[in-house]
Order: C-alpha cells, then structure tokens, then sequence
C-alpha cells in the first residue's frame, strides 16, 4: 500500500493546493523530499515521463517519441519509433542523471518546453534517427483524476500516479521519412508517479473531434475488476467535462491482438454520448519503446537499436502480448456529434473474462 506522504503529493500537482494544473507541471519537479522518503528505496521506478505521437492526416500512427527520468535510480530514457511500411523501426538512448557540480553533456535527445502545457519542440541527432519538430497544443489539457490502485497484498505493487493530455499540430524541420506537408497532428502524454503494468484489460483513449477533445482510461483485472475508469472532453471553449462509461464493446483481432473496433457509451450533463472509432494502420508496439520491467534500470550512456518485421504474422503475433498504440477515426453521437482522428491504446490478456475468448 503507499504511504500517506506518497498519495498526498501525488493527489497535489506542483504548482497549486487545488487539482488543477499549474506551468510548472510540465516539468519533471514534483519528486518532492517528502515523496522521495515515501517511496524509497521500496519503489525506484518513481518516473517522470513525457510522450508524444504523430498521427497522420487518414489517422494513421506514424511515429511515437518521448522518454523517462527516474531520479531514485539516477538514469534516463528516450525513445523513437517510427513505421516504416510493415516494418516498425525502434531506437532507445539511456542515460545518467547529472549530479550537482556536474558537467551536462547532451544527448542525442531532446525535449523542450516552449510553453507550458501548450507547446514543445522535440529533437532527435542521430545518425540513422533524425527527427525535429514543435508540437502546439490545439486545446487545453486534460488533467485526469489520480489513479490509485492500491496493492493486492501487503508489501505488493501498486500504481499511483497523475497525468494529463492535450492534442495539437506538428511542424517538422526534419520529418525523418514524413510528409512534412500535410497536416500531421498528434496526442502528448504527461504522467509523473509509481506505475507497474499489472493491468489484464487495458484501454487509453485520446480522439481530437473537431474543436473537442476526447478521452478515457478504463483499466481491469482478469476477472473484470476494475481498477481504473475514467472520461472526459475539453470542448472548444475550454470547458472540461467528466463523462461517466456506462458501456463498452471492444472487437480484437484474433492473431495479434490489435484493436479492430469499438464503441463507447458516457453519460454527461448534456446527455447521453457514444464514441465508435475503427483502426486505421498498423498498431506501434510500445515494447520498442521499451515498456517492460526493466525500464529505469538499463546501462547508462548507451544506444539500442531494433526492429519488428509486422508483415510477419509471426513477429506480429509476439509483439501483439504487450501494450499497443493504434490511430484511429472516430465518431461521437448523442449530445453532440464530432469525427476525427486519435490515438487507441490497448492491452489484452487471454484471461480477461470477458474479451480474452476473442483471443486465437
């Protein structure tokens, strides 16, 4: 179970006393000493983390970027993974947090505020990985509620963290293999706390429709317990409104995982409301993104490079077992009626009650 200290600082972002977001939350600040003593050294994997996508204009997944501080463990992360065709291409630098008095040397990563909570500039420098953009927010965050989940067992993993999204455009000076011509846009993540992916049925949406928008988190356990649920909209005119999921149905492929289609039912105060959205591409594997056990703890200073042949039903089938990002068309009825394109992300195991059976 966390401690009071750990949930207090979590439940509070850096710069208020109220649950909003202040400037300074955009920045990797709120390992407070506090917070510190509360989880450590029992959970090292306290992480800052920053993601950011780019969604073509049909609503494909063309890229995801972003990276990690993990200041109890005094390293970094980042990553880049692109969709070259059917092949997904993965590369991950890891560094060391710099002590007092010590001399920075940068990196081949990096990730700039501009703005707080609007807008970012992201560089990549390497000699097979090269990637320059500024991502300007459309609409105002998102702040979702804390997520808490405690611990099944005395002394066991649990999850507690804060993060927020906003969608907006990209504008590339190097478009590493993209059409720096169209109208990309994109999804950022920004989630600072303890995280631990015991999740059996795992769902994260975010859909920009129009000048709204749209997102939800709904996460179980094998036996449909749920462990976090949640939705919401910023509209146009920067109203934000938490919805209520009162309903689901989720299609998968059967080979690999991937999301075919879905919808979702929400109860708001304007009325009742229905998200559907279809896959559209290929799903990116975050595995190349290096979401496993072992993030926060790799050798420092280093560079790894892979890739995922997806054309293969096989590599497909195997990388389809963890957590997938999928664009997405959608489309909201009801109160109100949008499309437009997002971002899907997934998890599925054979176990789960009701949708593992979907699984061949």
């Amino acid at each position: 179970m966390s401690t009071p200290p750990l949930a207090e600082a979590l439940t509070r972002p850096a710069a208020t006393e109220q649950d909003v977001l202040g400037a300074w939350d955009d920045y990797p600040v709120h390992q407070s000493s506090a917070l510190l003593a509360a989880i450590s050294p029992a959970r090292p994997g306290w992480s800052e983390r920053f993601y950011f996508n780019v969604l073509r204009p049909t609503g494909e997944i063309a890229a995801i970027l972003g990276g990690g501080v993990y200041p109890l463990r005094g390293a970094s992360e980042c990553y880049f993974c692109r969709l070259d065709g059917d092949r997904q291409v993965n590369v991950r630098a890891f560094g060391e947090l710099p002590v007092p008095g010590q001399e920075i040397e940068a990196g081949p990563f990096s990730l700039r505020c501009e703005v707080p909570l609007r807008d970012w500039r992201v560089t990549i420098d390497l000699e097979d990985a090269r990637f320059a953009g500024r991502f300007s927010g459309v609409n105002p965050p998102y702040l979702y509620e804390a997520v808490d989940v405690p611990a099944s067992e005395p002394g066991g993993d649990f999850d507690l963290y804060r993060h927020f999204i906003a969608v907006g455009e990209w504008q590339l000076d190097e478009p590493a293999g993209l059409d720096s011509t169209e109208q990309l846009v994109g999804v950022r993540d920004r989630t600072w706390g303890v995280r631990t992916r015991r999740i059996r049925w795992h769902n994260w949406c975010v859909f920009h429709l129009g000048d709204r928008t749209l997102t939800l988190i709904h996460q179980e356990l094998a036996d449909g317990t749920v462990m976090h649920s949640e939705a919401g909209v910023v509209h146009g005119d920067g109203r934000v409104q938490r919805l209520q999921i009162t309903g689901h149905g989720v299609v998968y492929d059967p080979h690999n995982r991937q999301v075919t289609r879905a919808h979702w039912e929400f109860d708001s105060d304007d009325g009742p409301l229905k998200l559907e959205y279809e896959r559209v591409g290929t799903a990116m594997r975050l595995a190349g993104a290096g979401y496993t056990d072992a993030q926060g703890e790799r050798s420092a200073d280093g560079v790894q490079r892979d890739e995922y042949d997806l054309g293969d039903p096989e590599v497909a089938r195997s990388t389809g077992r963890g957590t997938m990002d999928a664009g997405a068309r959608g489309r909201v009825t009801g109160a109100w009626e949008a499309e437009g394109v997002g971002v899907v992300e997934s998890a599925i195991a054979r176990n789960h009650l009701r949708y593992g059976d979907q699984l061949a």
